[in-house]
């Protein structure tokens, strides 16, 4: 869940982004989105998303998470974080901390 803490909207937030489904990756939601908006084109959603042209979605750590995350409402670091823990493979796999 992503929570705002703002009172003032941004120009550069999103309309709408889907919520995480339980274990989804971030290609997954990012494809939901586009298919949701119903964008013309991949173009269309990455620059929407990301300010950036289409790249590839496979990797283990995704790229531009960041700029996504500051287009959402609320904390960008807090969306950051909770992109990561509910979209992302490697934090599945991490091992925990050892104090």
């Amino acid at each position: 869940m992503i929570i705002s803490t703002s009172n003032q909207p941004s120009k550069e937030l999103l309309p709408f982004f889907p919520a995480s489904l339980p274990d989804e990756t971030i290609g997954s939601r990012i494809s939901r989105y586009h298919i949701l908006r119903g964008q013309p084109t991949a173009h269309t959603t990455y620059r929407q998303l990301f300010d950036q042209s289409p790249f590839s979605l496979t990797t283990l750590v995704q790229p531009h998470l960041d700029k996504l995350a500051a287009r959402l409402p609320g904390s960008p670091k807090f969306n950051l974080k909770t992109i990561q823990k509910e979209n992302e493979l490697p934090p599945k796999f991490s091992s925990p901390k050892v104090t």
